[in-house]
């Protein structure tokens, strides 16, 4: 006779942990995995409510625009009152009310949040941030990206704010750059990819506190106007440029701390700009530089001997 199988129990032992330990294993998950574990057992379904790192996407859910809007209200609206929020991220396109995500935005800012990060492809025109986010103070991070529109105010609150990225963005003006910027007072890294302006003609970057910058400019960004760079950072340790508006770009002082650059800059032999020259006097102290086949192939033809001995063309 065979031996009779003794009944093994099956106990749910990850269930029974603390919440602090579920919520750590949480977080380490991708969002959208995390908020599935909901489906598990009724215990799960208010840890996923108390992340603290919340991206709602809706090009990587199979839901309707209405029921996105109905999950990311659920998150917002049912969140417990004075539990933080370390990361809240928003991707959306298509068919939404403003004022509706204006009351997202609003509810994120209630709870603290930190590090901020939208991008948005709507089809009413560009997204115009509200005056809260400009005073909120507690920003460590802000990332805007696409149909976003920057109308800067008198007064900003970013003295936290550590790194800003605006990608595809569009300014009131380029001057008004700067006015955000001198209320960075801590910022180190700062990325301006492609983005364009109502108006203005001086793009001014500064920051004693900046550490890395990289700025990309395209001829369909800027259009016909002429652009000035103005670069006043002189604690940059890490400079990337690429710009194919044959804009003047100027650096204020000569950047000792410099150790990395890449510079991309100009579209034709016959028309590339002198201000790279004036560029390449100021970061002479670089330790890695890297130039493009095409700054090199202008360089080779239009630069003096004394550029191509130093920077070995």
């Amino acid at each position: 006779m065979a031996p009779k199988r003794s009944k093994i129990s099956r106990v749910d032992r990850i269930s029974n942990l603390p919440d602090s330990l579920l919520l750590m294993i949480l977080s380490l998950l991708p969002f959208e995995l995390a908020v599935r574990t909901s489906v598990l057992s009724k215990r799960w379904r208010p840890l996923c409510m108390s992340l603290k790192n919340l991206r709602f996407n809706d090009k990587k859910v199979r839901k309707t625009t209405v029921q996105f809007k109905s999950a990311v209200e659920r998150f917002l609206m049912q969140r417990p009152k004075g539990l933080n929020l370390d990361q809240f991220g928003l991707v959306c396109g298509g068919s939404y009310e403003f004022e509706k995500v204006d009351e997202w935005i609003r509810k994120v800012l209630d709870h603290k949040v930190k590090d901020l990060s939208l991008s948005f492809c709507f089809r009413g025109g560009s997204y115009v941030l509200p005056p809260d986010v400009y005073a909120y103070e507690g920003f460590e991070i802000l990332r805007l990206n696409s149909r976003i529109l920057i109308d800067i105010p008198n007064e900003i609150s970013f003295s936290r704010v550590k790194v800003l990225e605006f990608v595809y963005v569009k300014f009131s003006s380029y001057e008004s750059v700067k006015d955000l910027l001198l209320n960075c007072p801590v910022l180190e890294d700062l990325v301006i990819v492609k983005c364009e302006a109502r108006g203005g003609s001086c793009l001014s970057i500064c920051g004693s506190a900046l550490r890395n910058l990289k700025v990309k400019c395209n001829e369909l960004a800027i259009g016909a106007a002429k652009l000035d760079i103005v670069i006043d950072t002189p604690g940059v340790e890490t400079l990337k440029i690429a710009d194919d508006t044959w804009a003047n770009i100027f650096v204020k002082d000569t950047l000792l701390s410099l150790r990395t650059a890449r510079i991309d800059v100009g579209m034709e032999r016959r028309t590339f700009n002198k201000s790279v020259f004036r560029l390449l006097d100021n970061i002479y102290h670089v330790k890695f530089l890297t130039l493009t086949d095409k700054v090199v192939g202008v360089l080779d033809e239009c630069a003096p001997d004394s550029y191509k001995i130093a920077y070995k063309i």
